[in-house]
């Protein structure tokens, strides 16, 4: 949104045409667009509003690091502090009693999806995993209802994980024009269905 305002801020110092007179109609639409994200009270809903934005606009590779970051983040925000419209780390740390932990939000992201059968084996040694569970003892309700969320769209989740993301990390990226129509198609229905599972949380 930055960008844009900065483009048409330049436009305007600017007499005659030029390639900002030319980038501004879309500059404009863009801003509009995050402007209209920005204003969602929930900050799970602004973000997934973003993400389908960056697949308007075809950045296919950011949208899928960004719906693989948003899942993993909510996971955590949905079960252990889901009344807050934001994600606090800080609070969630403590709330979990795992203050002094590193990558606090990728380990026990990673933690959340084994006990939701979303990866098959244990991600950490047993000691690790039982201070994880101690840290669940006031939140194993709020789990069953993503577990239930997690259930139902299963084949969804996975279809996501494996064939979009992993593919992703184990090629050059996405380009859109690099491939089918229908690669690109599968890209975007299965981002939007991830979406829309996280707004369910």
């Amino acid at each position: 949104m930055e960008c844009s305002q900065s483009i048409e801020k330049r436009t305007n110092n600017v007499s005659g045409k030029g390639a900002y007179t030319l980038l501004l109609p879309l500059t404009q639409r863009i801003r509009k667009k995050f402007e209209s994200a920005a204003k969602k009270k929930n900050e799970r809903d602004m973000l997934c509003d973003v993400i389908r934005v960056l697949l308007e606009h075809e950045r296919y590779q950011i949208a899928i690091t960004f719906t693989d970051e948003l899942f993993s983040r909510e996971l955590i925000h949905s079960i252990v502090d889901p009344s807050n419209n934001k994600f606090d780390l800080e609070k969630l740390k403590k709330k979990t009693h795992l203050e002094k932990f590193n990558n606090f939000t990728y380990r026990f992201s990673r933690y959340l999806k084994y006990q939701l059968y979303l990866i098959d084996n244990p991600p950490f040694k047993e000691d690790l995993m039982n201070r994880f569970e101690r840290s669940m003892n006031n939140y194993w309700k709020n789990f069953e209802h993503i577990n239930d969320i997690c259930k139902n769209h299963a084949e969804d989740i996975s279809e996501f994980s494996s064939k979009i993301r992993n593919s992703m990390n184990h090629a050059s990226g996405v380009v859109a024009d690099s491939g089918s129509g229908k690669r690109i198609e599968h890209i975007r229905s299965s981002v939007l269905k991830m979406l829309n599972i996280i707004s369910e949380f």
